[in-house]
């Protein structure tokens, strides 16, 4: 997060956290590595969440911001 907090213009005030990961399963669930299933998680929720931590002392310290 401080990476990306960092990288950020002042004043951030609009979050669009706009990424997402499907590893294909064309043989259905059994076929989904614990790997795979980790890179996805990876991408679809602590990507998600470091993109909050990184935008979120701003919009509180500011008092207002969005995100979506």
């Amino acid at each position: 997060p401080e990476t990306l907090a960092a990288a950020l213009p002042a004043g951030t005030r609009v979050l669009v956290y706009n990424a997402y990961s499907m590893t294909p399963a064309e043989s259905g669930p059994s076929a989904l590595t614990p790997a795979a299933l980790m890179q996805d998680f990876a991408v679809n929720v602590a990507g998600a969440l470091a993109a909050v931590r990184a935008v979120l002392p701003t919009m509180r310290r500011e008092g207002q911001g969005s995100i979506l």
